[in-house]
């Protein structure tokens, strides 16, 4: 009995040293891993335009309140080139104005959204650019003041641009952050706000939404 197990002691150290260089590896991996995250961007607004109580005796001929303004903001994950469209909730027969309501069929009044001429791209100034053509040519808000107003029924882009290195045309920009400002005017029926016996308010919306380029 004691020789057997001897035995099979002898046997299974033979074996286990036999089996040493097998552990020993002969090929190595090396990994390679990622994910693709295609890029993406939010645009926020930052504040309302809030034309407060407005006494109709104060407002002037020709309907005008005035005008406020708000910041906006885009914020992307990697340099991307991307433009935004604006589409109001109502629209008047002009393009480039959003309708403030009706009060028995008949209208309250009308709005403008302008961008002016310039936005902070990743720190520094660059030109407004707007395109009538879903981008296929771009127009300067500096060399034709008309396109800072934007088309409320979502027929126009609105973009940060440069001149071309050939100088010769205007071409939008790669960013990763926006931030500009919009400036809303407001303009009310006076033949209706005149007649006025109560109260009337009004207030309505105008979504800008991204599109890459």
């Amino acid at each position: 009995m004691f020789k057997s197990k001897i035995a099979m002691l002898a046997v299974t150290s033979a074996v286990s040293f036999l089996s040493l260089p097998a552990l020993a590896a002969e090929s190595a991996q090396v990994n390679v891993k990622g994910t693709l995250v295609p890029t993406a961007c939010n645009i926020n607004i930052s504040g309302i335009a809030d034309f407060g109580s407005i006494v109709v005796a104060d407002i002037p001929t020709n309907g005008a309140l005035g005008s406020k303004t708000v910041n906006y903001s885009i914020a992307c994950n990697g340099k991307t080139s991307v433009a935004f469209s604006a589409q109001a909730d109502e629209l008047t027969d002009n393009a480039l104005q959003g309708s403030l309501g009706q009060d028995n069929n008949t209208s309250i009044g009308y709005y403008t959204i302008n961008t002016g001429t310039s936005a902070d791209v990743d720190g520094e100034s660059r030109v407004i650019l707007a395109s009538i053509n879903n981008g296929l040519t771009w127009a300067s808000t500096v060399a034709d003041a008309s396109y800072q107003n934007l088309r409320l029924n979502g027929s126009s882009l609105t973009t940060w641009g440069v001149f071309s290195d050939q100088g010769l045309s205007l071409i939008p920009s790669t960013f990763s952050n926006v931030n500009g400002t919009l400036n809303i005017s407001a303009f009310v029926n006076k033949a209706l706000t005149d007649t006025l016996t109560d109260k009337l308010a009004f207030e309505t919306n105008t979504t800008l939404t991204l599109q890459y380029l």
